[in-house]
């Protein structure tokens, strides 16, 4: 259908000021709508809007009452289309991404222009359209070998389309209210949208009458501390086993680097909103989201874009591994095989190991030339080089949409490692259980074609009053494996803390230094300096 043809998002603008978390806080717990499923809120897009501080975000959205759930489960791709009247299933045995693509074109919307919108400087990146995850294992396929664990049993995508979305505004305070009239048709769709923006406008009326102090989220410090130090499902034994293995392949030549992960569980957990709410107060990420799912919940925070796409423009923000290529002796366990596999010979140099995999793996996305590094960041210093964080960009070509991007990027490379096949296999090897949504993404794919996905790093499920945190490192040949195994508890069980620990955590986590401009610096870097302001 002709882009003048499509059926136009309806959106209403109110000027504030309105706090997003004391707001969520709100339709959490107002009797009208704290029983609903599917709400969620989410924080991402046009970060380069936010100001100097990039460790934030411009815009929060906060999604309600969807038109349509897909998810994903072994047994096929299963839609539920959710209409007063009727609820209807259908289950398809299909690429589950190829699924996606077809509800993105079959729900399509043209945004109003900017003049029509008198208050706001532009028009958010996202004004409908689906908010969800994508699980480690979904798009390749690769998972672990029969009889490994699964103890989640989440659906390995899970996306819903909402009818009505607030979006906020953090430079200008404003409050944009997004409505569509999907399922309907036609004339019909403007006057269900009409419909639910008044619903909308009506709740944030409600909010708006409260006293100044009921308008506020509520103190994180005054909750009940929850566990501060659940038990890994992985025995230490066991993990240590995994990362030397993989520690082995890769002083053999097989790979680059492997990202190993260890998940923690967490019993009698009983406020995940709460939780969200600390992690959101005491460790402020450009990408946090609160997924309240049909019967789980998921809080995840992420410093790292997976990638975005703004029109035909595409954004890639990877953490990567250095490694210092100046000759020196390298660290090795007391472990007799890791002695041995460091006798056979030095280990593999690459100057940038994730970006340059990223590079290669994209290069056919996008147009001759285009793909460029930006700019680059160290966030954590380490004895064989630095972790780095980097900035891509370039433009796709025109046969390439944000699902086509998906299929080729996904799984994360910075979640796998590089050669990404011979990393997977390590991974489905070692790890012994399903990394469900671990080290895949989440974000939103737009009615317009713009979408937004952080790769999750840090992240919490709560389901059936337990709280299952994951976390990872990114393992290369002269890694000191104990001392990345205790950095990946640690992150994990921070997940799961109270807010005074978490507090002590997380600055040490989210340190960081500027690259030298110097070309010579993957010879011989500058001294790093800490930075715990965030």
């Amino acid at each position: 259908m002709p882009a003048s043809r499509l059926p136009q998002v309806e959106l209403a603008i109110h000027m504030g000021p309105v706090d997003p978390l004391g707001f969520f806080s709100f339709i959490r717990s107002d009797p009208e709508t704290r029983n609903w499923k599917n709400i969620f809120f989410l924080t991402g897009g046009q970060v380069e809007e936010a100001g100097a501080d990039s460790s934030t975000s411009r815009y929060s959205f906060l999604g309600m009452k969807p038109h349509l759930i897909l998810k994903t489960m072994e047994s096929g791709t299963e839609s539920t289309v959710i209409d007063p009247k009727t609820i209807h299933f259908e289950v398809s045995t299909e690429h589950p991404m190829d699924r996606l693509n077809e509800v993105l074109r079959q729900f399509r919307v043209k945004k109003p222009q900017r003049s029509q919108v008198p208050g706001i400087d532009r028009l958010p990146p996202f004004v409908g359209g689906g908010i969800g995850y994508v699980g480690f294992n979904t798009v390749h396929g690769h998972d672990c070998p029969a009889g490994s664990q699964d103890d989640l049993g989440l659906p390995d995508m899970y996306f819903v389309f909402y009818n009505g979305m607030y979006v906020f505004d953090h430079n200008s305070g404003a409050v944009m209210v997004c409505s569509t009239g999907f399922p309907a048709k036609g004339a019909e769709f403007k006057d269900e949208a009409m419909k639910e923006q008044a619903f909308m406008m009506a709740l944030l009326d409600k909010y708006m009458e409260l006293p100044e102090e009921e308008k506020k989220a509520p103190n994180v410090f005054d909750r009940e501390p929850e566990p501060e130090k659940p038990e890994p499902s992985m025995s230490k034994i066991q993990a240590l086993w995994g990362l030397q293995k993989s520690r082995e392949a890769l002083f053999q030549g097989d790979a680059w680097a492997v990202h190993f992960s260890q998940e923690v569980v967490a019993e009698d957990f009983h406020d995940p909103f709460g939780h969200f709410m600390s992690m959101t107060v005491v460790h402020p990420a450009r990408y946090a989201s609160y997924l309240n799912c049909e019967n789980f919940d998921i809080i995840s925070h992420s410093s790292e874009r997976f990638f975005a796409l703004r029109g035909k423009n595409l954004k890639m923000e990877p953490v990567c591994a250095i490694l210092d290529p100046t000759p020196h002796e390298y660290d090795t366990d007391p472990v007799e095989v890791m002695e041995r596999a460091a006798a056979k010979e030095p280990a593999p140099t690459k100057a940038n190991v994730v970006t340059d995999a990223i590079l290669d793996i994209s290069e056919g996305l996008c147009k001759p030339g285009s793909l460029t590094v930006d700019d680059q960041m160290i966030i954590q210093p380490k004895p064989w080089g630095a972790i780095l964080k980097a900035k891509l960009t370039g433009t796709i070509g025109a046969k390439f949409g944000a699902v086509e991007i998906m299929k080729v990027l996904f799984p994360p490379v910075t979640t796998s490692g590089y050669p990404r096949d011979h990393a997977l296999d390590l991974i489905s090897e070692v790890e012994r259980k399903k990394r469900s949504i671990f080290g895949g993404c989440i974000g939103y794919f737009g009615y317009d074609g713009n979408c937004d996905l952080c790769t999750i790093t840090d992240t919490l499920v709560h389901r059936s009053g337990n709280a299952y945190a994951s976390s990872g490192i990114l393992l290369v040949a002269r890694s000191s494996i104990e001392e990345e195994y205790d950095l990946m508890i640690r992150r994990a069980r921070a997940m799961v803390a109270a807010p005074t620990t978490l507090r002590g955590i997380f600055p040490f986590l989210a340190w960081r230094v500027e690259l030298s401009d110097d070309e010579t610096f993957l010879n011989k870097y500058k001294p790093f300096r800490g930075d715990e302001s965030r």
